[in-house]
């Protein structure tokens, strides 16, 4: 999770790995992000054309978006 929105489907690359928006296929978003070996924050790409998706926690930790 970065500023709201989630990212998936990691790829490697050299030096980290890539991050691609949850909201690619939904909302046609192609803002990706580089993180480091140390998942720092590198660079991010492009910007997200909707609004952050809501998310509930569940009660063993995990996220689960709100669908509206």
């Amino acid at each position: 999770m970065l500023n709201g929105y989630s990212f998936t489907n990691p790829s490697p690359m050299t030096g980290g790995e890539r991050w691609y928006c949850s909201g690619r296929l939904r909302w046609n978003c192609n803002v990706c992000l580089h993180v480091n070996d140390d998942y720092e924050l590198v660079c991010i790409a492009n910007e997200h054309g909707h609004s952050p998706p809501i998310y509930e926690k569940t009660d063993d930790g995990l996220y689960v978006e709100i669908m509206e």
